[in-house]
C-alpha cells in the first residue's frame, strides 16, 4: 500500500481530492490504482475511514473546483497546462476504522 498526501476539500460528510499531477498530460498513479477499486481507506486528520469514491461530473464538479482552487491557487494553472480535464474524487466515509493499513 502507498499512502499519498494530498489537500482536500469538504463536501458534505465527504471530501473532495484533486488528481492534477501538476498539470501533467496524464492523471496521477494514484488516481489509477483508484480507479481499480471499489471502495477506499482514506484519513483526513487523525481520523480513519473505509468507504467509496466518485469522480464529479457537471455542475457538482464545477463547484468543487472553485473551492479547491480558492484552497489552492495553483490547482487553476496546473488545469491551463494541460488539455485534460482534471478529475475531481468525492470520497465518501462509511465507516471509520483504526487504520488505513490492511
Amino acid at each position: 500500500m502507498r499512502i499519498n498526501p494530498l489537500i482536500y476539500g469538504a463536501m458534505g460528510e465527504g471530501y473532495c481530492v484533486v488528481a492534477s499531477n501538476g498539470g501533467a498530460a496524464e492523471n496521477p498513479s494514484w488516481y489509477s490504482n483508484l480507479l481499480a477499486q471499489s471502495d477506499v481507506r482514506f484519513q483526513v486528520g487523525r481520523n480513519h475511514f473505509k468507504g467509496n469514491w466518485r469522480v464529479l461530473a457537471g455542475e457538482e464538479r464545477r463547484k468543487m473546483w472553485d473551492l479547491m482552487v480558492n484552497l489552492f491557487p495553483p490547482y487553476g494553472g496546473y488545469q491551463a497546462a494541460t488539455e485534460r480535464e482534471i478529475p475531481i474524487i468525492k470520497l465518501e466515509p462509511k465507516e471509520l476504522i483504526d487504520s488505513i493499513q490492511q
